[in-house]
């Protein structure tokens, strides 16, 4: 941490009312944090709170909006794996609801973070959510989801860079 930033927090934290504000602030900010990164997204929104549904991806603005006061109810895994399912709708690859499932319990397995019991606690959460042209039923989601922990996760394609007459500043 910063001097300056150091010296901020001393300052602040000298009265009562603004320490608890700044330490509520930074208990938040750290459990947003720990969710994960997602490259193809440019912001997430945490304030999402009179919504049906925990969280969606807007691709047009490139935003993960998350319903804390939903997500807050379950544990930090179930809220990995459904911030990796909206992660995974920002890759053009993922083209649907299952895919974005598979994506994350693929990413879960691989960080070490998603596991036999965790697909449980995910499997209760997805229960709540009303099925649609989008969403399968539970037990459909579920199975897709057992199937793709079982799977290895493959590595994106790498293209190679090959010069031609044309690079090389030739005719």
């Amino acid at each position: 941490m910063g001097q300056h930033l150091k010296q901020f927090l001393r300052t602040i934290l000298r009265g009562a009312t603004a320490a608890s504000l700044v330490a509520c602030g930074l208990i938040y900010s750290a459990a947003a944090g720990q969710l994960g990164s997602c490259p193809g997204v440019d912001d997430v929104e945490t304030n999402l709170n009179h919504a049906s549904s925990s969280a969606y991806y807007l691709p047009g603005l490139k935003l993960i909006v998350l319903n804390r006061v939903i997500l807050d109810k379950y544990a930090l895994p179930v809220q990995k794996f459904i911030f990796a399912h909206e992660c995974a709708h920002s890759d053009p690859a993922v083209r649907t609801e299952d895919d974005a499932d598979c994506a994350a319990a693929k990413r879960g397995v691989k960080e070490g973070w998603f596991g036999r019991s965790e697909i449980i606690q995910v499997c209760v959460h997805i229960g709540h959510m009303p099925m649609d042209s989008e969403h399968q039923q539970v037990s459909a989601r579920c199975g897709n989801i057992r199937r793709c922990m079982s799977e290895p996760a493959r590595e994106p394609a790498r293209e190679t860079a090959r010069l031609t007459p044309l690079d090389r500043g030739g005719p």
